[in-house]
């Protein structure tokens, strides 16, 4: 809300209000007087979307700027004076403890919310810690070893979490679950290792390690039984 008693009657004579250097309102423009006794008084609204992104999480400057047309000189008591009201968030509503209220988190984008429950995934439940909210996690107990090997083959590949909260670990041991042969595991791995070099998760040398790895294992391979006999039978 700005009050003012001043030199305002015309309509060239005003009052802008800027918040960090940009312009949010002119007051007085058509509604003024001049010399008013009480003061004329005139209230705006700044949206909470325009305030945040002045301020960016600092400070705010607001300045009062006259108009070239308005005669500081003219009245005996020139006066003008800004309040300002404004809705806060509870700091209790922070559960991360940045400093920084939740919602502010979400709109900003420092925090995420996939399940759109406004509260930051980081403080949701995420039963094996890979930071991916239950609520969202495709692989509720993630395999986050390090790197990725194949019966014992380290591929050189890093064992990377993926969007949907599994890593590339959980993908290939459902590669050996669901394969009924040696042929199509092998099939399985390449199909993923594919998919992730052209999302530009792995290079073609980590492309090359996963398929060595994956032709020299014994993933899905029958059980190799000897005979009574020997390796060749009966005669």
């Amino acid at each position: 809300t700005v009050s003012a008693s001043a030199d305002l009657s015309r309509i060239s004579e005003f009052v802008e209000i800027a918040i960090n250097g940009t312009i949010v309102h002119r007051a007085f423009g058509s509604l003024g007087v001049d010399c008013a006794v009480p003061p004329i008084v005139e209230s705006f609204v700044v949206s909470p979307v325009l305030f945040n992104l002045l301020v960016d999480g600092g400070d705010a400057t607001i300045d009062m700027l006259p108009s070239n047309g308005l005669d500081p000189g003219l009245c005996a008591n020139t006066s003008i004076a800004l309040s300002i009201s404004y809705a806060t968030i509870p700091l209790g509503a922070d559960c991360n403890e940045n400093g920084f209220p939740d919602p502010c988190d979400l709109s900003s984008g420092v925090a995420t919310d996939c399940n759109l429950n406004a509260v930051p995934d980081e403080c949701e439940t995420d039963a094996d810690g890979d930071g991916v909210a239950d609520d969202c996690d495709a692989c509720l107990d993630s395999d986050l070893s390090e790197s990725v090997e194949i019966d014992g083959c380290p591929t050189g590949v890093h064992n990377g979490l993926l969007a949907d909260g599994c890593t590339m670990n959980d993908l290939l041991a459902n590669c050996s679950l669901n394969a009924h042969n040696h042929g199509q595991f092998t099939s399985c791995v390449a199909r993923l290792a594919n998919e992730w070099r052209r999302n530009g998760l792995l290079s073609g040398k980590a492309v090359g390690g996963l398929a060595r790895c994956a032709a020299a294992s014994n993933q899905s391979r029958p059980s190799k039984r000897s005979s009574p006999d020997g390796p060749h039978g009966r005669r």
